[in-house]
């Protein structure tokens, strides 16, 4: 039996979200929004952790058990007239197996078929159920009431002893003993024989086990297959929803929050530290170039490492969420894109801030701010890449190794490490699509103009000012709008290429 693997709730909801915001981010049915979230609520009992975090595997949430029927509450959102649950009380100790068990029992009634799989459940659970299917080896042993399941089997021999759980005796019986030869043939022998004796029971029926009040079953899940309808909210709702959500989940993690900013202060500070005080004669100009391009890649590689392996913790609820037909890929596409840049530009401006006053660039707003655009437009064309290559590839592994050695490509066709004009010919395309060389390019274009270098050497032997620095490095017809262009240009596209992943390749998450 196929259904929700209620097994994977924890690698769906790693992300910390509140109780509220866990059901916010599911809702997809007709009724108002708070109505529809306050009834699963009260039928699931859940308004006890209606504002606890759900945790994970680094923050400690709720219960097993209120995991469980979270997930199940996440189905329920859409007013479903089946439900399928595959092994709902595994992991669970007995007691709390038996209170999910009994508020699916509760569900059942109200006009509800609900399905389960579950192995070797206790007799008090056992009770709940109304019809049972004992399956051996892909054939039914038993399919009916579970309270003729006793006097069926009693009729066939096999009474099931005093103080025994019966389902657990039941389960025996039709199971293939492998232990020995001798008793695998035995028990396989018993096992034929209770599915043929089954099959005769239910050609003497005409319907078999269906009688009893459920012969109409097969066409009434039928019937309720067929009334059950999604209605999903309008395109702009959903967006909504999911940025909303989104945006939480993106500050709500304090953690990690702040070893993000600490990240952005610290590579700021190194930078700076490093190239402290530039001065202005013949090698502080090199190093000012030097520093143009550390600026450009330092930064926007850890976004590239940081975005990859972000996005595959999110990739569980997306795909359940995208199976389940809560959303659709385009409002998801671009609530990633708008709640992703608050975090974006403030991790920036805590990136941009030290090194500049640290490394002694000119004390001009006006050209901070233009090294802040390009700073921007150059980490979200990284931030775009990673999204792209996680989206693409299954596997947080696979994504940051082609992520990597895309960005290592780019960084080496960057114009830093060998000038232009020596660059290999068959080689000078891919410099003219590798954003980090108009970044490169641009932080230059804003930082050397107007500077003057001094010089101890004879007249003709030295550069003089940052106008001949840009010639000398091949820079002098750079245009600043052409570079910001191609910038954002690039980065539409790898958006262009996460968009199409998202649609069209299966966002399920494979072990590295």
């Amino acid at each position: 039996m196929t259904g929700p693997d209620m097994e994977s709730v924890d690698g769906r909801r790693d992300a910390i979200n509140t109780r509220y915001e866990e059901y916010i981010s599911s809702y997809s049915h007709h009724l108002p929004m708070n109505l529809q979230v306050d009834s699963v609520v009260a039928e699931l009992g859940l308004r006890p952790v209606y504002d606890s975090k759900v945790g994970g595997a680094e923050i400690r949430g709720i219960s097993g058990g209120e995991r469980k029927r979270v997930s199940i509450a996440t189905q329920l959102l859409v007013d479903p007239s089946i439900l399928l649950l595959d092994e709902p009380t595994s992991g669970l100790d007995s007691f709390t197996a038996h209170h999910l068990v009994e508020t699916l029992s509760t569900l059942s009634k109200n006009n509800r078929t609900i399905l389960l799989t579950i192995h070797q459940p206790r007799s008090d659970i056992f009770k709940l159920f109304d019809l049972v299917m004992i399956l051996t080896e892909g054939n039914v042993a038993y399919y009916g009431e579970a309270a003729k399941m006793i006097p069926y089997f009693t009729k066939l021999q096999y009474p099931c002893p005093e103080f025994t759980n019966p389902c657990d005796f039941y389960v025996d019986l039709c199971t293939v003993d492998t232990k020995t030869e001798v008793t695998e043939i035995e028990s396989s022998r018993r096992v034929d024989s209770l599915v043929k004796q089954y099959s005769q029971e239910m050609l003497q029926n005409d319907s078999g086990a269906f009688v009893n009040g459920a012969e109409d079953e097969p066409t009434r899940l039928r019937r309720d297959l067929e009334a059950t309808r999604l209605y999903l909210p309008g395109w702009f709702t959903q967006w909504a929803v999911l940025t909303r959500r989104a945006l939480i989940n993106n500050f709500a993690d304090y953690g990690f929050l702040l070893v993000q900013i600490a990240e952005s202060v610290f590579m700021s500070l190194v930078i700076g530290v490093v190239y402290l005080n530039l001065q202005f004669d013949q090698y502080a100009m090199r190093d000012r170039f030097a520093l143009m391009f550390i600026l450009g890649a330092l930064y926007p590689y850890m976004m590239v490492v940081d975005v990859v392996g972000k996005y595959h913790k999110e990739r569980w609820p997306l795909y359940h969420d995208l199976q389940d037909g809560l959303y659709t890929p385009g409002p998801f596409f671009w609530a990633k894109l708008v709640s992703e840049i608050p975090e974006h530009t403030l991790f920036l401006i805590l990136y941009s801030v030290p090194y500049y006053w640290l490394s002694n660039m000119q004390n001009d707003a006006l050209l901070f701010f233009q090294t802040f655009v390009i700073l921007f437009l150059t980490a979200y064309c990284c931030r775009c890449v990673g999204m792209a290559f996680a989206a693409v590839f299954p596997t947080c592994q696979s994504a940051t190794t082609f992520a990597q050695g895309f960005f290592a490509t780019m960084l080496l066709s960057g114009g830093f490490i060998i000038n232009m004009d020596n660059l290999f010919e068959g080689m000078k395309w891919l410099s003219n699509v590798s954003f980090l060389k108009w970044s490169y390019q641009s932080l230059c274009l804003v930082e050397l103009p107007g500077l003057n270098f001094t010089c101890p050497l004879p007249i003709g032997t030295c550069i003089h000012n940052g106008s001949e620095a840009l010639k000398y490095y091949s820079m002098e017809n750079i245009e600043m709008w052409k570079s910001c262009t191609i910038l954002g240009a690039e980065s539409i596209f790898f958006l262009i290429v996460f968009y199409i992943a998202l649609t069209f390749i299966s966002q399920k998450p494979q072990e590295s």
